[in-house]
């Protein structure tokens, strides 16, 4: 039956003509099976000849990956699926056998659309080559036929329990287990169930026997020790799953196979054991003197010893200038600030009264400037970078950081409002209530922090009135800033002109390509009929002639090089969608103002302000717009900012569907829309831009924090000693008592705010 299976195929591991009529001639009594394989329909054939007929069963090979994955332990399949009954008289006619073989051929090697599963990606249908090819056309449609000829009769099936895989991980096809192996054990396991009323145990008892065979010529072609360990235990399980085993040679010689294979790999161990010691070098210690390593003699320190005491001491006049690492600000510069400078402190002192002094003053000088935004976006991030290591549990000192960002943001709003005036009338989404939690003791900081307030009160009120949507999550809405800026921008609208025509150009170029590959699939496949016979050759076996098939045949060449020819798809590089293509244009080439200021808003939101996200949706995969191939060489944003386009759903031209074959694909298929869909992504903290919710860490951060109280107030007072050097006894008493009683601590609060004792200063 293995021998015939061979014979069927040709070189290239499809049906031949030839072969299956040569393999349907030899059917008789004596050898009355024959196993068929059609990898095109993911199908097999099982035949069995009787006295007065053949019966033709077919079944399916690989199982779908729904029913692999959903499916918990193991897969239970019957096999086979139908059987079909026709006389010998008309299998034995050689026009059905012509038919019938070249039917079989065709479908081995023919994919047949239909058949395979599809999924829908840029509202357009695409082959999934991952997924199994269903099998109808051999287990419907050709019983059908059959049937014309023959009839449907009920046969003895089987049931096997399969351990299925689907794997993959970043490769074009998932690895399954062999459809072909399968097909010979049901094969064999149909044949003895037929013809044996112990047919289901002495298949299991030859299987076992087949795979110690397999052990024995692999422990002496010196396989693996890990591929040795695990044959033998894969036969210890069966023979511990057969209840009764016939108890004969064959069993003697899988338990002498077993043994021979432990004691090779007992026998490589202890040869690995030996090989890995380390030789004792005993040879060593005979030549070892105990003067050698007790007498040691370095004349070079002697030397530096004695001319220790003859050195003469040079006075030398030192001359101290300080330098002043902390200096006075100029009015009309930008200050900076880095985190490994000294004196940070004093630093931070001078940038904040810089601010609060000179910033409106530079600002005047300076908003019309290109590079304003990015310089004050460089000063919030290094300040607060900064300021927030050096006010940690210091709620005044945080207070402060936030209304210097503060205004530093209101001035690098203004900034890009002077460049870009439509900008007003969308939100920056900065929280309003949450700036009531700073912890302010001056008044003009409070009158400064009035003033932020207000300007952020009159931005949310102009942007409120005109109902513009976020400008954070607006990829591809209507009224968009995106959509409001390319409508006003004969530059990007060039852009979108220029790519769409240069995609049009590629798009009817890849046509005729195919046009041109379907012409030279027409030619070979012409080829392939033009010759009715494949090359051969007939020998005898067993005193009858058997026809055998060349490697190198030509007719089956010219049906091999049609079926390798292959295309690649061309995508459309820009959205279906008009509002998502002009919104992709404008992030090809943004703004380098409105850039600093997304990025740094976000920043204020995020990172200063500890705002949350309503969801953080983390990407399953990562394609940027900046590394999409077909636009790359528009692509004019700078790679360095934090909010961009980014897409979780593969390009088509990077998907495994991405080349296609010849003979069975259309313009359709090969010319497909943009797979990317984009949505705005914080490149920051790896998630995409969600809504913004408000937490209760910036009040944290500007609350007072006062330690737990003690067991017993007398206690913590009597202990007089624990009382800070910084701090008077008095105050130190005081602190104790303000947390007691749980009905007064606000009054004792309200006490320490009217009259003070404690320095809150000092915490």
């Amino acid at each position: 039956m293995i021998g015939r299976l061979q014979k069927s195929k040709n070189a290239h591991g499809f049906l031949s003509a030839g072969g299956v009529q040569n393999v349907l001639q030899q059917l008789s009594l004596e050898a009355p099976f024959a196993l068929f394989h059609m990898p095109a329909q993911n199908s097999g054939a099982f035949m069995y000849r009787t006295a007065a007929s053949v019966t033709f069963e077919t079944f399916e090979l690989s199982p779908s990956n729904k029913d692999v994955m959903e499916t918990r332990g193991r897969l239970v399949r019957r096999f086979p699926a139908n059987a079909t009954e026709i006389l010998c008289r008309d299998v034995e006619d050689a026009d059905f056998q012509d038919a019938f073989a070249k039917t079989l051929a065709k479908m081995s090697h023919q994919t047949v659309k239909e058949t395979k599963h599809k999924l829908k990606k840029a509202k357009q249908e695409h082959i999934e080559d991952r997924e199994t090819v269903h099998p109808r056309i051999v287990v419907d449609l050709l019983p059908g036929i059959l049937r014309g000829v023959g009839k449907q009769v009920s046969v003895t099936g089987i049931s096997k329990n399969t351990h299925e895989e689907v794997t993959w991980s970043n490769s074009k096809l998932p690895w399954r287990r062999s459809p072909l192996w399968l097909l010979i054990r049901v094969g064999l396991q149909l044949t003895m169930v037929r013809f044996s009323s112990r047919g289901q145990d002495m298949y299991k008892e030859f299987m076992v026997l087949l795979m110690a065979e397999v052990l024995d010529i692999s422990t002496k072609h010196d396989a693996g020790s890990d591929e040795l360990r695990t044959m033998s235990a894969k036969i210890c399980r069966r023979l511990c799953k057969l209840d009764h085993p016939y108890d004969g040679r064959w069993l003697i010689h899988v338990r002498h196979i077993l043994s021979e294979t432990s004691q090779f790999l007992t026998h490589r161990w202890d040869h690995i054991c030996m090989e890995s010691e380390r030789p004792l070098a005993l040879t060593a210690i005979e030549r070892f003197t105990l003067d050698d390593s007790i007498r040691l003699s370095l004349p070079e320190i002697d030397t530096f010893v004695a001319s220790v005491s003859a050195r003469e001491e040079t006075i030398r006049s030192v001359h101290f200038n300080p330098v002043a690492y902390v200096r006075l600000l100029d009015d009309n510069c930008l200050p900076t600030i880095k985190t490994g400078e000294g004196y940070l402190s004093f630093r931070l002192a001078i940038l904040e009264s810089w601010v609060a002094a000179n910033l409106e003053l530079w600002l005047k000088h300076h908003i019309g400037e290109d590079d304003a935004c990015k310089k004050l976006k460089e000063l919030i991030q290094s300040y607060h970078q900064v300021a927030s290591r050096q006010y940690p549990d210091r709620p005044e000192g945080a207070s402060r950081m936030l209304l210097t960002v503060g205004e530093l943001w209101v001035a690098m709003d203004k900034a890009a409002i002077h460049a870009i005036p439509s900008l007003m009338l969308y939100e920056p989404e900065v929280p309003i209530e949450i700036w009531q939690a700073l912890l302010l003791t001056a008044g003009a900081k409070a009158e400064r922090l009035h003033l932020f307030e207000k300007y952020l009160l009159n931005r949310q009120r102009v942007a409120q009135e005109d109902g513009r949507p976020s400008i954070f999550r607006s990829y591809g809405c209507s009224r968009s800033f995106l959509i409001d800026y390319f409508s006003a921008s004969p530059e990007h609208q060039q852009l979108k002109a220029r790519i769409e025509a240069q995609a049009w150009a590629q798009r009817q170029e890849k046509k005729r390509e195919l046009r041109r590959l379907k012409e030279e699939y027409s030619m070979w496949m012409e080829e392939y009929h033009g010759r009715t016979e494949c090359d051969g050759y007939t020998r005898e076996e067993n005193g009858i002639p058997v026809w055998c098939h060349f490697r190198a045949c030509l007719r089956c060449g010219y049906l091999n090089k049609a079926d390798r020819l292959e295309i690649d798809m061309h995508e459309w590089p820009l959205p279906q969608h008009e509002f998502e293509a002009q919104s992709t244009i404008f992030e090809l080439s943004v703004h380098a103002i409105f850039s600093e200021w997304r990025d740094s808003t976000l920043y204020v939101i995020n990172d200063v302000l500890l705002s949350e996200q309503s969801e953080n949706p983390h990407p399953q995969s990562s394609h940027p717009l900046r590394d999409y191939p077909p636009l790359h060489e528009f692509f004019r944003t700078g790679k360095g900012y934090r909010v961009h386009l980014l897409s979780e759903t593969k390009p088509n031209i990077i998907t495994h569907r991405r080349t296609l074959y010849v003979h069975s694909c259309t313009e359709s298929d090969v010319c497909v829309n943009k797979g990317l869909r984009y949505q705005y992504f914080d490149g920051s903290r790896g998630w995409f831009l969600e809504q913004f919710l408000p937490t209760k860490g910036l009040s944290h951060l500007c609350t007072l924090s006062l330690s737990g109280r003690a067991h017993k107030l007398r206690r913590f007072i009597m202990r007089t000693w624990h009382c800070p050097e910084y701090m008077s006894l008095s105050e130190y008493k005081a602190l104790a008592e303000l947390p007691y009683g749980y009905n007064i601590q606000w009054q004792s609060i309200l006490n320490q705010l009217a009259m003070p004792r404690i320095d809150f200063n000092k915490m």
